[in-house]
Order: C-alpha cells, then structure tokens, then sequence
C-alpha cells in the first residue's frame, strides 16, 4: 500500500509526507477491499477504505483503526502511528466509558472562543 500526498511533489516533500510502502493484502470483491494498479514492480493499492470501525452493541467496547493515523501533521508522532495496524487487520480500543477515558488521557487541549 502506498499513501501518496498531493503536496509530496519532490523527494524532500515526500521523505516527509508520505511513510513507506506497506505490504497490505486484500482485492475487490472481499471485506479487506482494495483496488490496485500494476506498475513495473509491484501491485500499488490505489483505493479502499479509510477507517475501520468494530462495536459490540451488547457493551460498552469498540475498536477502530483509521488507515494512517490520528494526526495529518508532518512529522507528528501520530501522524503514522496506525499504519501497520490496517494491513494487519488489527485494531486499537475506542473508549466510551468516562472513568477509561480518563485513566487513559496524556493530554488535552482546551479551545475557547475570543469576543
């Protein structure tokens, strides 16, 4: 799989865009959906989904995993960080419970309105 962002047009820009390609398996008519290119060297997947989301109705737990990560900002620690979760069909939990929430927190942010 390779993710290829529109502003990634020189090696510079793309060593910090883009992460490297990942073996990710999967075709059209199955639940790991893929569609993909053949190019010299290998199959590159060109689209499929961008998240993954899994609940028990029954519970409080679910899980997901978004295709790159949390955070779309160059060189943030999340901005990769769930990459190798996807083509390996795993998951991380979705808390939903106040008191998991906040056993979990490392950090918020607070926005307020200026007027």
């Amino acid at each position: 799989m390779v993710l290829r962002h529109p502003a990634a047009r020189s090696d510079a820009a793309r060593r910090i865009l883009e992460p490297d390609p990942v073996p990710c398996a999967g075709g059209m008519g199955v639940v790991n959906n893929r569609s993909s290119r053949e190019t010299s060297t290998r199959f590159e997947v060109t689209g499929g989904p961008s998240y993954r989301f899994v609940a028990d109705m029954a519970s409080l737990e679910a899980k997901g995993c978004m295709l790159a990560g949390q955070s779309g900002q160059a060189g943030h620690p999340h901005a990769f960080d769930q990459l190798k979760l996807w083509p390996a069909g795993e998951y991380h939990p979705l808390l939903l419970d106040g008191a998991a929430v906040a056993a979990a927190t490392v950090a918020t942010t607070r926005l307020s309105a200026r007027g």
